[in-house]
C-alpha cells in the first residue's frame, strides 16, 4: 500500500483497501466518509450471508460428550464422584522434578509421625513409669483407690485404657487421642480417670466461652442427646499466673497442676468415701483433644448473692461467729437444719482436702428455703503445704484459720471417722497426687480425726 500526502490541500491519495481497490481521494477540508455496499448474494452461491460454512456440523452429540468427558477429567474440585488421574504405580520412574518433592514430602511426614509416636511413647514411659513404684506394701497390686488391678507397666496401663474405651464404644483413633490427650495433661492413665466420652471434633465457639475467674477455664452448658442439662469446664493448658500463687500458698505444681484429677478427686472422696452429697458429682471427658470436667446443672444462687441482696441474712449468718468458732444453731429459723448439717460437713471437708479459697461465692443454695448447701470449686485443694486444719471460709482479714463448730452432729462424725489413713492415700496415689500431697492429706486427716474427737457430739 502507498500513500502521498499532498502538500497544499493536505489530503490522502492512492490508497487501497485490504482487497486492492483504491479509494477515492480524502480531503481534511471536506472530509466524506462512504459507507460500504450491502453484501448482496451472488448469482452462482447459494451461501446465505451472515452464516458460516464448514465441512462438519458446529455440535454433535459425540463432540458435547466428548468436551463434557473432558471437563469432567479436568475439573475434580466440582464433585467428588469425577474421575480423577490413576496414580502412576511405585515401580514407575520417576523423573520429574515434582515427584522428587513428593517423595521427600512423603517421607518427611512418615519420619515426623514416627518420631511423634515414638516420643509419645517416651513421654508415656517417663510420666507413668512410678506406677509400680506407688503399690501398697504387702499387697500385689497397684494403687488404685477402691478399685484394685493387677500391678501395670506403662505399656500395659496404656493398653488396658484403650482397650476399655473401645470396649466402652469409642473408635480406636479416639481411644488414642484421649491417651495422647491424658499424656500431654500427664494424668495417669487407670481406672479413675478413663474418661466417660471422647470427642475429637469437638470445637469451641468464641460465642460459648466463658471464663472462670482466677482460673481462667472455660465453662459452658449443653443439653445431649437425652436432654441432660449439664456444665463443661476446660483447664487451659497454659499456666496463668494465679497457680504461680496457689503454688506459693498451698504447693500446687503450676507446671503441672492436674486441676481436672483434684476437681475428680474430691468428687470421689465426697460420694464414693464419705457418701455426701455436699458437692456435683464430676466425671472427666476428652472433648477436641483436651480433658473437661462434666458435672450436673444444679438450680440455685449462690451464697454471696444472697447476702448481697439481702443484708439481713449477712448479718443473721454473720452473728453466729465469734471467734474462730461459729454457733450453727444462731442461725435458726432461716438457715435450717440441712443447710447447718451441709455447713458442717463442707467445713470438715475443706479442711480435709487444705482448700483455702471457701469463700462465700463457692457455695451453692439448691432451694429458696436455704435447706441445703452445696460447694463448688476444689481445683485448689490437696496442695503439699497444707499440714493442718487451717483454711478461710470468710475471707475476712486474709488469715488463714481453722473454723470450728461449737458441736458436730454425731452421725457427721463418724461418717467422717469412717475415712483411713490406707484408703486415702491409696485415692490420692491414683488420682495422680504427689507422693507429697498424699503425705498431706493424711496429716490432715489426723489433725481434724484428732480434734473430731474432744468436740461436743450431738
Amino acid at each position: 500500500m502507498e500513500i502521498n500526502l499532498h502538500p497544499v490541500t493536505n489530503t490522502t491519495l492512492g490508497v487501497s483497501n485490504a482487497h486492492g481497490a483504491v479509494q477515492q481521494s480524502f480531503s481534511w477540508q471536506n472530509p466524506s466518509f462512504p459507507m460500504p455496499s450491502p453484501r448482496v448474494k451472488a448469482a452462482s452461491s447459494d451461501r446465505v450471508p451472515g452464516s458460516v460454512h464448514s465441512s462438519r456440523p458446529r455440535w454433535t452429540p459425540a463432540k458435547h460428550a466428548r468436551i463434557l468427558a473432558e471437563i469432567k477429567a479436568a475439573r475434580t474440585d466440582i464433585d467428588p464422584s469425577f474421575p480423577r488421574p490413576v496414580p502412576a504405580p511405585q515401580s514407575a520412574a520417576q523423573t520429574s522434578v515434582s515427584s522428587h518433592v513428593k517423595e521427600a514430602v512423603g517421607g518427611l511426614a512418615q519420619t515426623t509421625k514416627s518420631y511423634f509416636f515414638g516420643l509419645t511413647e517416651y513421654a508415656v514411659e517417663q510420666i507413668y513409669g512410678h506406677v509400680q513404684a506407688q503399690a501398697v506394701p504387702g499387697s500385689n497390686h497397684a494403687v488404685t483407690g477402691t478399685t484394685q488391678q493387677t500391678e501395670k507397666n506403662p505399656a500395659d496401663a496404656k493398653k488396658f485404657f484403650v482397650e476399655t474405651l473401645v470396649t466402652a464404644g469409642a473408635s480406636p483413633q479416639q481411644a488414642e487421642d484421649a491417651v495422647i490427650a491424658w499424656t500431654i495433661a500427664r494424668l495417669p492413665l487407670n481406672f479413675h480417670t478413663l474418661p466417660s466420652e471422647v470427642n475429637s471434633e469437638f470445637v469451641l465457639l468464641p460465642s460459648d466461652l466463658e471464663r472462670s475467674g482466677a482460673s481462667r477455664a472455660h465453662i459452658f452448658e449443653n443439653e445431649g442427646v437425652s436432654g441432660v442439662h449439664s456444665i463443661y469446664k476446660c483447664y487451659p493448658s497454659s499456666s496463668p499466673p494465679v497457680l504461680k500463687t496457689f503454688d506459693d500458698l498451698v504447693g500446687i505444681d503450676s507446671n503441672e497442676p492436674k486441676r481436672e484429677l483434684r476437681v475428680l478427686l474430691a468428687s470421689h472422696i465426697a460420694h464414693e468415701m464419705l457418701k455426701w452429697d455436699i458437692t456435683p458429682r464430676v466425671t472427666i471427658m476428652c472433648l477436641g483433644g483436651r480433658p473437661c470436667i462434666k458435672s450436673p446443672y444444679i438450680k440455685g444462687y449462690k451464697l454471696q448473692d444472697a447476702f448481697d441482696n439481702y443484708l439481713w441474712l449477712k448479718n443473721l449468718f454473720g452473728a453466729a461467729w465469734e471467734g474462730d468458732t461459729f454457733h450453727p444453731a444462731k442461725w435458726a429459723p432461716h438457715f435450717k437444719e440441712g443447710f447447718q448439717h451441709d455447713y458442717i460437713r463442707l467445713t470438715l471437708f475443706s479442711m480435709l482436702l487444705g482448700d483455702i479459697d471457701r469463700h462465700w461465692g463457692q457455695y451453692l443454695i439448691c432451694d429458696t428455703g436455704f435447706n441445703s448447701l452445696k460447694g463448688l470449686d476444689w481445683d485448689g485443694s490437696f496442695g503439699r503445704k497444707i499440714l493442718n486444719d487451717e483454711i478461710n471460709l470468710m475471707r475476712i482479714d486474709g488469715q488463714y484459720r481453722a473454723f470450728w463448730p461449737d458441736s458436730v452432729p454425731k452421725t457427721i462424725a463418724d461418717e467422717f471417722c469412717a475415712l483411713t489413713e490406707q484408703g486415702l492415700k491409696e485415692a490420692a496415689l491414683a488420682f495422680g497426687m504427689s507422693a507429697e500431697e498424699a503425705a498431706a492429706l493424711l496429716s490432715r486427716f489426723g489433725v481434724i480425726k484428732a480434734k473430731l474427737a474432744k468436740i461436743k457430739k450431738t
